[in-house]
C-alpha cells in the first residue's frame, strides 16, 4: 500500500475536525522549527538559501518521521481541547476569583458590561435616530457577549459563551451545558452541519491562541540575535491575538446556532427523555427546571413518564415515575 494512500485512509477515519484542530497547528509549529533550523537559525542570521538546500536535501524517512511524530501529538493533545476551551474562558478556580490577576480581569470585563448597561438605561425622550440606533446596538452586543453580572467570567470568550447558554435558561429553564448531548442527537442533518462548522470554526480559533503563542517563543529564542528579523515573533503575538478575537466571535456565533437549535429541538428531546409535554411557557420551565437538575446533579423529580404505545408512535399512555 503506498504511503499517500495511507495517510489519506487515516485522516478520512479521523475526520476533516481532527486535522483542523488538531493536526494542522502542531503541524504548523513543527514546520516553523524544521525550516528556521534549516535557514541557519540560531548559529547565523536566516538564509533562504541555506533553507532550500535543507528542503532539497530532506529524504522520506525524516519527512515521515516528522509527520508520523505531528501525528502523535496531535491524538495525545486532541481529548485536551475542552480542557484548553474552559482556561480560555476563564475557568480557573480560586485563581478568578481570589487572586490579583483574576480581579483584574474580571474588573475589565465588568467595566466593558457596565458601559453597554449605561448606554441602553440612558435614552432621552423622544430618542433621536443615531441614539436609537446606537441603544440597540450596545442592547444586541450586551445580549451577544455579556450574561448577567453575578455570572461574568473574567475573558470574553468564557463570557460570549456564558450569555449563549444562559440565554436556554432564561427562556426556557435549561441548562444549555447540561441538555446540550441529550438534544445534539435530534438535530437534522441541515442544521447540524451548521452547528459542527460552527463549532469546528471555534475550536480551531481556540486551538491557534496557543499555536501562534508557541510559534512566537520558538522564533524569539532563534531569532535573538538577527535584528530585524525580531519582528516575526511579534508578527505571531498580532496573530495569536487576532485569534482570540476570531475565538470570540466564533464563540457568539456556536451560541446563536445552537439556541437555534434548542428553540426548534427542545421539545424532541424532551419526547424522547419520555415527559410530559408543557401547553404553556411557565409549565415548560417548570418541566424543563426539574429534567436539567435531575440530569445535572440526580436531583429528584416528580414527573410523569409519557411511553409511547407499542405500533403507536402518535399516541401515548402515562404512568407515573420519578
Amino acid at each position: 500500500m503506498k504511503f499517500d494512500a495511507l495517510f489519506e485512509a487515516g485522516f478520512k477515519e479521523l475526520g476533516a475536525r481532527f486535522f483542523l484542530v488538531a493536526f494542522l497547528p502542531i503541524l504548523s509549529v513543527a514546520v516553523l522549527i524544521v525550516g528556521l533550523n534549516a535557514s541557519g537559525a540560531p548559529a547565523a542570521s536566516p538564509s533562504w538559501a541555506s533553507f532550500a538546500k535543507a528542503i532539497r536535501e530532506l529524504d522520506l524517512t525524516q519527512s515521515l518521521g516528522l509527520i508520523f511524530a505531528v501525528l502523535v501529538l496531535s491524538l495525545l493533545t486532541m481529548p485536551l481541547q475542552e480542557a484548553l476551551v474552559r482556561v480560555l474562558e476563564g475557568y480557573w478556580g480560586k485563581l478568578a476569583s481570589s487572586s490579583r490577576l483574576g480581579k483584574l480581569f474580571l474588573n475589565r470585563q465588568k467595566k466593558k458590561r457596565d458601559a453597554l448597561v449605561a448606554i441602553v438605561q440612558n435614552i432621552e425622550q423622544p430618542p433621536t435616530p443615531s441614539r436609537k440606533s446606537e441603544v440597540d446596538s450596545a442592547a444586541r452586543r450586551l445580549l451577544k457577549y455579556y450574561p448577567a453580572e453575578d455570572r461574568l467570567l473574567p475573558t470574553s470568550l468564557g463570557n460570549a459563551l456564558r450569555a449563549a447558554e444562559d440565554l436556554a435558561t432564561s427562556r426556557y429553564g435549561l441548562d444549555a451545558v447540561t441538555v446540550w448531548p441529550r438534544l445534539y442527537p435530534h438535530i437534522g442533518e441541515g442544521l447540524g452541519r451548521l452547528v459542527d462548522s460552527a463549532r469546528n470554526q471555534l475550536d480551531v480559533s481556540v486551538r491557534l491562541v496557543p499555536t501562534f503563542v508557541v510559534c512566537a517563543l520558538v522564533s524569539f529564542g532563534f531569532l535573538l540575535r538577527h535584528g530585524y528579523w525580531l519582528l516575526v515573533p511579534f508578527g505571531f503575538v498580532a496573530m495569536a491575538c487576532l485569534g482570540y478575537r476570531a475565538a470570540v466571535e466564533s464563540a457568539a456565533a456556536f451560541g446563536a446556532v445552537m439556541n437555534a437549535a434548542i428553540d426548534i429541538h427542545r421539545f424532541d428531546m424532551v419526547k424522547g427523555l419520555h415527559f410530559p409535554m408543557a401547553d404553556n411557557l411557565a409549565s415548560e420551565r417548570r418541566i424543563n427546571q426539574a429534567i436539567s437538575n435531575f440530569l445535572r446533579q440526580g436531583i429528584p423529580h416528580e414527573l410523569p413518564y409519557v411511553h409511547p404505545k407499542a405500533g403507536d408512535e402518535g399516541k401515548t399512555r402515562t404512568t407515573n415515575g420519578a
